[in-house]
């Protein structure tokens, strides 16, 4: 009965040491979530000028993301802010700016900038990002649209910010080496314990059997 309880026990202590050896072996750091701010200043006298009649796409450029590692992330969220001057935004007669993506979804409607710079800042649609991540390095092509019917009108550009929230997962962490010795230690001790078990089994045997 005392070797079966004993026999019991070593079977417990082998599950947890498997178990304990999984948790470490499969050990992850937590995701990182981490900010990046990719900014255009343009050069002075930077115009978007309409020549679309309200149509069409007047001027465009792009933010590159060229030195983020996109292994392993996953955007979460993003803005865009655009500073601008010049925008009389007296529509639907006269001047009303759009932003727009490459494929046409609406970022946001320019702000009034006739006599004083002004910026403007959009939160960025689920559809947009996945436009943003659907290439390698991540980016974002924008287009600015003057809606109405008139030509020649013109915004002059400042600046412009994307701004990109994603979280970064980790590799598995590779178990320090003392922990590796402590767990070795944990999957050898047993298996010694057991075999002085199994001969202090064996001679007590041979020792009843000399007595007959």
């Amino acid at each position: 009965q005392k070797n079966g309880k004993m026999g019991s026990q070593m079977k417990k202590m082998m599950w947890f040491i498997f178990l304990l050896s999984l948790i470490v072996m499969a050990k992850t750091e937590p995701a990182q979530a981490v900010t990046i701010i990719d900014t255009i200043t343009f050069a002075n006298s930077t115009f978007a000028t309409d020549s679309q009649s309200g149509t069409g796409i007047d001027y465009t450029y792009h933010h590159l993301l060229s030195d983020l590692d996109t292994t392993r992330a996953t955007i979460a969220s993003a803005t865009l802010s655009l500073t601008h001057l010049g925008n009389l935004d007296d529509g639907p007669v006269r001047e009303v700016w759009m932003a727009l993506t490459s494929d046409g979804q609406a970022i946001g409607k320019l702000s009034e900038s006739s006599s004083k710079e002004k910026e403007d800042e959009w939160q960025l649609s689920q559809d947009i990002l996945k436009e943003i991540t659907k290439s390698d390095p991540w980016s974002l092509e924008i287009g600015l649209s003057e809606q109405t019917s008139f030509n020649g009108e013109k915004l002059e550009l400042h600046k412009s910010e994307l701004r990109i929230h994603y979280d970064k997962s980790a590799l598995p962490t590779t178990p320090e080496p003392a922990t590796l010795f402590l767990l070795g230690i944990g999957l050898i001790a047993p298996s010694i314990l057991f075999k002085k078990v199994t001969v202090a089994k064996k001679l007590t045997v041979t020792f009843k059997g000399n007595e007959r």
